[in-house]
């Protein structure tokens, strides 16, 4: 402010300021006004007390600092799918690379005496994932997920049975920890001006037997919709799309004929300080078992958490949520450490 005003001042004091003094004053308002961003890059945010920043390849927390959580999202039968986790419209900077490992946790407790038996989901579900991202471009990133977990009945003396009218679908079998699927991604983002809008699409192959219940074993196609509004501490994410599950499930002995389902979902970040951001969001889906009376329901999580950076290119984030329906996991638990270089 002491600068400005002594710049205004010199202007105003040149000789003779009347015709010049229209020109002198937008030219210094020019030069001392804020410098123009890329639409695309996340604009720069000033701490308490401190200088603005942008974001740059060396420090990326501004990319992590206002996205969405990855959660669990649900692990009940609906996570047997490849349903996209929520995801931003924004783009890491070009050349840079990007690795997240996460530890995902869900319990679901589910039982029904309808169909002709007591049929019984009291599962808990452990995932692990490595996930690798590469930035083509400022606007075109290419990524692969790697997960592998376990699930397991919460009661050795009730395992997990499904009566469909009076017949038992779920196969007995000897389940542990395992590899479950391997996923490649792919996101193209760019903005319009007011708000960023990108293309997710994701291909899961599974890894894992129908056997052991942690993955279908068809092939699942998925796009999604990205929109992002941005302001100087807050974002607001929605996501739209649909999955379209290729091939035999292998999951059930009878009644897994699946369709194409819907998904999405919506959160919002807000940067309380300068290296901490909480987020709250909701993430649906409705049932790819259009066929199966019990589990034809949609599934819907909400989920609150936070996001902590550790170092430029450094941050921690975890979340706890619950299911909204019938159809989905009773406790959601996530955590993930992000990192690019």
């Amino acid at each position: 402010m002491i600068t400005l005003g002594w710049a205004i001042w010199a202007v105003l004091a040149q000789d003779p300021p009347a015709p010049t003094l229209a020109t002198d004053l937008a030219t210094l308002l020019a030069q001392v006004g804020p410098r123009g961003y890329d639409e695309q890059e996340p604009r720069p945010w000033a701490p308490e007390g401190g200088r603005k920043m942008s974001p740059t390849r060396e420090d990326t927390w501004l990319y992590f600092a206002l996205a969405p959580l990855r959660s669990a999202r649900n692990s009940a039968w609906h996570g047997w799918f490849g349903t996209p986790p929520i995801e931003d419209a924004i783009a890491l900077p070009n050349g840079a690379y990007h690795v997240r490992v996460g530890l995902d946790f869900a319990t679901t407790d589910w039982t029904s005496n309808e169909e002709g038996g007591p049929s019984r989901f009291r599962t808990g579900h452990l995932t692990e994932s490595f996930e690798y991202t590469y930035a083509v471009s400022g606007y075109f990133l290419l990524g692969l997920r790697l997960t592998a977990g376990e699930l397991a009945s919460r009661d050795q003396d009730e395992p997990i049975t499904l009566y469909e009218n009076g017949v038992q679908l779920v196969p007995g079998a000897e389940r542990g920890f395992g590899p479950e699927s391997v996923t490649g991604r792919a996101k193209v983002a760019t903005s319009l001006g007011a708000v960023e809008v990108g293309l997710l699409g994701e291909l899961k192959v599974p890894l894992a037997d129908g056997e052991e219940l942690l993955t279908s074993r068809t092939v699942d196609v998925a796009v999604s919709g990205l929109l992002t509004k941005r302001w100087s501490r807050v974002a607001l994410h929605l996501n739209l799309g649909v999955t379209a599950p290729l091939g035999n499930p292998d999951l059930l002995i009878d009644g897994d004929d699946v369709s194409p389902y819907a998904h999405g979902g919506v959160s919002a970040a807000w940067m309380a300080f300068a290296s901490v951001t909480l987020v709250a969001q909701v993430e649906f889906n409705t049932s790819p078992f259009a066929d199966l009376s019990l589990w034809d329901g949609p599934s819907a999580t909400a989920s609150i958490g936070a996001r902590v950076k550790l170092s430029k290119t450094t941050a921690l984030s975890g979340s706890v949520g619950t299911g909204l329906t019938d159809a989905s996991s009773d406790l959601v638990v996530s955590a993930g450490v992000d990192m690019t270089f």
